[in-house]
C-alpha cells in the first residue's frame, strides 16, 4: 500500500484520472439505478392455489389440501409447508431450503401434483407461481357518487390507459367487479313457441363466439374470412334469432327473455372519503424506478382525465415516492452540511486547500459506492434501507482522509519537499487507517452471511457501508496524497490571507492551551490512578446494563417507524352475513369522520388529520381500511394518537374475530 501510495503521489495525473473515472461512474450509474420504496427480496417459496367452486372449508381440506400435503411429502430442497383452506378455496405455500434453485423445485413441484389422483371434478387445475415480493409504489382512486356501470366504465379506462404505458405494469384492483349479462327467461313464451331452455341456451352459446371460417389467396395476396357473431351487450343478445316466423320474421331472444347488463353476483365493495370508487394499488417491478413511475402516472391521468365523465374524480395517494424523495433531500443535505463543516473547521486548524482537497472526499466516496451498487456490479437499488446506509456512512467517508491530512500538514512543516512529505505523512498512518477501515467492514460483514429475510432487508445497509468505507479507502491513499503533496504556498500572502493566518494562529494558541492545562492533566491523573479510572469506566458501563435489564432503556431489533398511513385489517367470524361485513365497513368509516372532529376540536388543527380514506369490503369475511394523514397531524399529534382515536370511535365490531390497526411504515 505504502508503494502504491508513493507512486500515485508523485504521478499526480494518474490520481486524477482516478477521481475523473469514479465520478463519471458514480453519475452514470445513478442515471440507471432502481429507484424503491423498499429493497427486493428475491422469492424463497412458491404458492399452490386450487380453486374449488361451491365448496366449504371443510371439503376444501378434505378434498385438495390433504392430497396436496401427500403428494409434496417427503421433496427435495422444502423446508416446510403450510396452507390455509378456506370456502372455495385452497392455498398452499411451498418454502425452500438454503441453496435450492426455485426454478427446479418448481419444476418438481409440478410433476408431483401432476400426479395427484383423486381431485374433486369441480375443481380447476392448481395454479403454480413464485411467491414474488411486490414492492408498493402509490394508489391511483376513481371515485364519483355516480351509477356502479359509469364508475366501473371509467375506472376500466383508467387501467386499460396505466397498463397501456411501458414503465407501469404491476396493478392491483379494489373493488372492480367482472362485467356480465343476464338473461331471465320467461317460460310460459317459451312453450307458447315450443322452445326449450336448453336450445335457447345452446342458441346464446354459439352467438357467444368467434367462428374462422378461412382464408383466401388472391394476387400473392393473403385475406382471413372470419365470420364474427359474437355479442358483448345487451342489445346485441336481445338480437339474436331464435327461430324463424310464419310471417318470414325471427323469434328473437328479447322477445322471449329480459336481457340486462350488469356485474356479478359479488359482494366487493370500495369506498374513497365516503364515495363509491375503485382503487388501483400501482407496485413496481425489479426494474422500474419509482420516481419515473410516478411521472408515468401524472402523465396517463392528464390525458386520460378528459374522455371520464364530470362527476368522475381521479385521486393519487398514499404516494412512496414522496417518503424515498424525502429521503434522497435528506441526504443531499447531509452530504452539503457535511462538506462544509469539514471545510470550516479543517481550514481553522490546518489548512484551506488541505481542507477543500479532504472534503472532496465526500463525493468521490459517495460516487464510487453508487458505482459499485450498479446493475453490472452489485445490483442494489436506492431504497429506504440504502439511503439510510449513505447518510449513516456520510460521518465515517471522510475519518480517514482527516487523519490523512493531518499527518501530510505535520510531515509538510519539517520539510521543503512536499511530495516527499506527503510520503512520508501518508507512511506514518497507513496501517492504522488501513486497521480502522477493516474493523468497521467486519462489523457489517456478519449480516451478509445469515440467510433469512430479515437478515436480506438489511444486506443493502452493510452492503453500502462496506462499499463506502473501501472507496474513502482507495480516496484517502491514491487520490488524496497526490493532490496535498501538489499544494503551493502563497510567495506574498494579501490582508485576507495575513488576518485568517492570525485567526488560526489564534485558535491554535487556544487548543494548545486547553491541551497544556486540562486534557494532559486529566490524562496524567488517569494514567497513575489506573485502577480507579478502569473502576469509572466498569460503572458506567454496569449503569448501561443495568438500564436495560430494568427496562429504563427499551430494545427492539427492528421498531415500528411510525408512517403516514393508517392500515385497518378486520377479518369477520366465518359464519357472518354480509349484512355484518357492510355494517362493519360503514362504521369505520363513519368513525374517520368522527375522530376527525374530535381531533380538530381537541387541538384546533387548520384541517382533517385523516385526509384520505379508503374502505374495502371484498367479500363477507374481510374488512380492509387505509387512511393518509396529513403532514399538520404528523407534526403536531403523530400517528399513534390518530390511530387510537380513529380505534376507540371504531368500538368493537359485531361479527369480527380479529381487528387489527397499525400506523409503522412497512
Amino acid at each position: 500500500m505504502h508503494r502504491l501510495s508513493a507512486w500515485f503521489a508523485r504521478n499526480p495525473v494518474a490520481a486524477n484520472l482516478l477521481m475523473v473515472l469514479i465520478l463519471l461512474a458514480g453519475v452514470l450509474s445513478l442515471s440507471g439505478m432502481r429507484i424503491e420504496s423498499f429493497p427486493r427480496i428475491p422469492p424463497r417459496a412458491l404458492n399452490v392455489t386450487v380453486v374449488y367452486p361451491g365448496a366449504t372449508a371443510a371439503q376444501v381440506d378434505e378434498g385438495v389440501t390433504r392430497k396436496l400435503e401427500q403428494a409434496l411429502e417427503g421433496l427435495p430442497g422444502v423446508r416446510r409447508t403450510y396452507s390455509i383452506s378456506a370456502e372455495g378455496l385452497a392455498s398452499f405455500v411451498v418454502e425452500k431450503t438454503p441453496g435450492t434453485d426455485l426454478q427446479r423445485l418448481l419444476e418438481d413441484t409440478k410433476t408431483r401434483i401432476d400426479g395427484i389422483v383423486g381431485f374433486p371434478a369441480t375443481a380447476e387445475r392448481p395454479f403454480i407461481n413464485r411467491d414474488e415480493f411486490s414492492i408498493f409504489g402509490l394508489i391511483v382512486q376513481v371515485a364519483g357518487d355516480i351509477d356502479e356501470h359509469t364508475l366501473q366504465q371509467a375506472a376500466r379506462l383508467v387501467e386499460e390507459e396505466l397498463l397501456a404505458h411501458p414503465r407501469i405494469s404491476n396493478l392491483e384492483i379494489f373493488g372492480k367487479r367482472p362485467y356480465e349479462v343476464s338473461i331471465e327467461v320467461d317460460s310460459a313464451r317459451l312453450e307458447a313457441h315450443g322452445l326449450s331452455l336448453d336450445a335457447v341456451r345452446q342458441t346464446v352459446a354459439a352467438n357467444s363466439l368467434d367462428y374462422r371460417a378461412g382464408a383466401v389467396e388472391s394476387g400473392g395476396q393473403r385475406i382471413l374470412l372470419r365470420a364474427d357473431g359474437k355479442a358483448f351487450r345487451h342489445q346485441d343478445f336481445a338480437e339474436i334469432p331464435l327461430l324463424p316466423l310464419p310471417d318470414g320474421g325471427s323469434l328473437r331472444l328479447g322477445d322471449v327473455a329480459t336481457v340486462r347488463d350488469g356485474f356479478e353476483e359479488q359482494y366487493i365493495r370500495a369506498r374513497y372519503n365516503g364515495e363509491p370508487s375503485v382503487g388501483m394499488v400501482i407496485n413496481t417491478d425489479r426494474k422500474s424506478n419509482l420516481l419515473k413511475v410516478r411521472q408515468a402516472v401524472d402523465e396517463v391521468l392528464a390525458s386520460v382525465q378528459p374522455q371520464l365523465p364530470a362527476a368522475v374524480r381521479v385521486d393519487v395517494w398514499a404516494d412512496a415516492s414522496e417518503y424515498i424523495r424525502d429521503r434522497l433531500e435528506l441526504l443531499r443535505t447531509n452530504a452539503w452540511q457535511g462538506l462544509a463543516i469539514i471545510i470550516v473547521l479543517l481550514a481553522l486548524f490546518l489548512d484551506l486547500k488541505l481542507a477543500l482537497w479532504v472534503a472532496l472526499g465526500i463525493p468521490i466516496s459517495i460516487a464510487g459506492t453508487l458505482a459499485l451498487m450498479g446493475e453490472r456490479l452489485l445490483d442494489h437499488s436506492l431504497n429506504d434501507i440504502t439511503t439510510f446506509g449513505l447518510i449513516i456512512v456520510l460521518g465515517i467517508l471522510v475519518d480517514d482522509a482527516i487523519v490523512v491530512g493531518e499527518s501530510v500538514h505535520e510531515a509538510s512543516r519539517d520539510s521543503r519537499d512536499r511530495v516527499a512529505a506527503a510520503i512520508a505523512g501518508v507512511g506514518k498512518v497507513t496501517t492504522a487507517t488501513v486497521f480502522g477501515a477493516m474493523t468497521t467492514i467486519l462489523a457489517f460483514f456478519p449480516l451478509l452471511l445469515i440467510d433469512n429475510d430479515i437478515a436480506r432487508i438489511f444486506a443493502g445497509f452493510s452492503v453500502v457501508v462496506i462499499a463506502a468505507v473501501c472507496v474513502s479507502l482507495v480516496e484517502s491513499k491514491l487520490i488524496l496524497p497526490a493532490h496535498l503533496a501538489h499544494i503551493g504556498s502563497s510567495t506574498k500572502p494579501g490582508r485576507a490571507a495575513r488576518a485568517w493566518a492570525a485567526l488560526r494562529a489564534r485558535i491554535d494558541r487556544t487548543l494548545e492551551a486547553f491541551v497544556r492545562r486540562v486534557y494532559r492533566p486529566t490524562l496524567e491523573a488517569a494514567l497513575c490512578h489506573r485502577y480507579a479510572a478502569l473502576t469509572l469506566l466498569a460503572a458506567v458501563a454496569a449503569l448501561g446494563i443495568g438500564l436495560m435489564a430494568t427496562g429504563r432503556i427499551q430494545m427492539v431489533f427492528f421498531p415500528e417507524v411510525p408512517g403516514n398511513t393508517i392500515t385497518v385489517q378486520v377479518n369477520m367470524d366465518p359464519g357472518s352475513p354480509e349484512s355484518l361485513t357492510r355494517l362493519g365497513a360503514d362504521r369505520l368509516e363513519a368513525a374517520v369522520a368522527t375522530a376527525n372532529r374530535q381531533l380538530i376540536a381537541d387541538h384546533g388543527l387548520s384541517s382533517a388529520p385523516i385526509a384520505r380514506v379508503m374502505v374495502v369490503a371484498a367479500g363477507r369475511l374481510n374488512i380492509e381500511a387505509y387512511g393518509e394523514l396529513t403532514r399538520e397531524a404528523m407534526d403536531s399529534l403523530g400517528t399513534a394518537e390518530v390511530l387510537n382515536a380513529w380505534r376507540l370511535e371504531t368500538g368493537e365490531l359485531e361479527g369480527a374475530n380479529d381487528m387489527r390497526f397499525s400506523g409503522s411504515f412497512e
